[in-house]
């Protein structure tokens, strides 16, 4: 369990604490010692305090020196033998008056431990040979930086949210009209390029604010930030930047009210769901509105930015069908990665459900997964979207994903790891999305893009 949060401690000694299973019981992981120290544990009710006054520590070697910052601490912590019958034989766990912890009755001046951080005031007692090795970072040529840059706005995810506007532009029953051709490409380019510098700034702004969380997970340990390739102020003037432009393209390219949407996008993911993931699991349902919000944008840039009577039922079921789509599959799809890197989120002390509630994160992932099934064989179609073959086509596609979402839910609640299930659901997810926009725009109904497209070309041709 190394770099686990003292929570995650506390529920492993919670569930070990009977004399049988106790003594069976060795913990790999950081010098709980420290975690009492940092924390300035003076319970006396604490497991972890209790277990350091009667456990024995032996550290492990000390790491090569490109290792240090991440197994400077471990230790292997057990209960002794001898101890271990003493105290099975009377049954008590408790450490009595007479026995307090080590750093009750030992003064700090005694002791060398080493720090969890890097500051340099943190270092001053730590033995030389298990110092933090730092060493000159090499420079950074201009290819490397737009690379860093690129890694900065999550380009993948960019591409995806991209995506995910074009389809609401390209589903989009109506649109502006007036311009032809020429009018259509720079509002579909500006509708692009400013989703892609707004999902760009919201992201810089978001691994600015989790550089001391992302360095502790393996996932995302090498991003620019924690490697310190990029500074803080990198971050934040790339982010500043890139948001004023894709606002700016926006509302300059395209509409207020895609501008608008964009801006909004920006501030709900960096300043209410980052925040939001080390307070409460509510951050999952949030962080689904974000993604619900880019194919809107796309609407509304195809529309002219109005959006028209939303008092009319089937007008706003049609409106509402595609970011209903993206916000039903945001479960599924981040549940299942969640249970796979729920020893991470703990260790960081993120509020996720695959973390206090396992099988309640199997259940939400698939109830929403069941109800895609008649999103888009009911509702895109009824709502003049597509065609009723979309119906078919779509069912065919997401029948097998809910399955895949059941058997997660059902590896679950055997009590059985599920990581398989869950690895299978997510690598699902990410064919699934794709699949579901391409289908849903074979199947559209009707599109004023085109007719402005053939307007377009024949009054060249008139012209000519």
């Amino acid at each position: 369990m190394p770099h686990c949060d003292k929570s995650l401690y506390e529920e492993t000694l919670k569930s070990y604490w009977n004399p049988q299973s106790l003594p069976c019981l060795v913990l790999l992981g950081n010098d709980l010692s420290l975690y009492s120290q940092r924390q300035k544990d003076t319970e006396r009710k604490s497991l972890v305090t209790k277990f350091l006054t009667f456990s024995q520590q032996s550290p492990l070697p000390t790491p090569p020196e490109d290792l240090l910052n991440s197994f400077n601490e471990l230790c292997v912590q057990y209960l002794p033998r001898t101890r271990s019958r003493r105290r099975s034989a009377s049954h008590q766990l408790t450490p009595d008056k007479s026995t307090r912890h080590f750093f009750t009755t030992c003064k700090a001046s005694k002791v060398n431990l080493t720090p969890l951080s890097n500051s340099p005031s943190s270092v001053v007692h730590v033995p030389t040979s298990r110092r933090i090795a730092w060493k000159k970072l090499p420079a950074i040529s201009p290819i490397h930086r737009l690379r860093l840059y690129k890694q900065l706005s999550k380009a993948r995810l960019t591409f995806l949210v991209t995506l995910t506007s074009m389809a609401g532009y390209a589903l989009c029953p109506e649109s502006e009209g007036g311009g032809g051709v020429q009018h259509e490409v720079s509002t579909l380019l500006s509708t692009a390029s400013g989703v892609a510098l707004c999902s760009a700034s919201a992201n810089a702004f978001n691994q600015m604010l989790e550089v001391p969380l992302d360095a502790q997970m393996a996932r995302t340990r090498i991003r620019p930030l924690c490697t310190r390739l990029l500074s803080p102020l990198h971050a934040v003037v790339f982010g500043v930047v890139a948001g004023v432009a894709g606002v700016g393209v926006l509302s300059y390219g395209v509409n207020n009210t895609s501008a608008t949407l964009g801006a909004a996008n920006i501030l709900l993911y960096s300043a209410v769901y980052t925040p939001l993931k080390r307070v409460h699991i509510v951050n999952t349902w949030v962080g689904s509105l974000v993604g619900a919000i880019p194919p809107l944008i796309g609407w509304a840039a195809s529309c002219g930015g109005e959006l028209g009577d939303l008092n009319n039922f089937k007008r706003t079921a049609a409106l509402s069908a595609l970011p209903y789509v993206l916000y039903t599959w945001q479960f599924p799809h981040f549940n299942s990665l969640a249970h796979l890197l729920r020893p991470q989120y703990a260790a960081c002390g993120y509020k996720m459900l695959s973390v206090t509630n396992p099988l309640k994160n199997s259940i939400v992932s698939t109830r929403h997964a069941l109800f895609m099934l008649p999103l888009t064989a009911i509702l895109f179609p009824w709502s003049g979207l597509t065609t009723w073959g979309f119906s078919y086509t779509s069912t065919l596609l997401n029948a097998p994903f809910a399955w895949l979402s059941l058997m997660f839910y059902r590896e679950i609640k055997a009590n059985r790891p599920g990581d398989k299930a869950a690895r299978r659901l997510f690598h699902a997810s990410l064919i699934h999305l794709p699949l579901t926009l391409v289908l849903a725009m074979y199947h559209k109904r009707s599109s004023n893009h085109i007719d402005n497209y053939i307007g377009g070309a024949s009054g060249t041709s008139r012209s000519i």
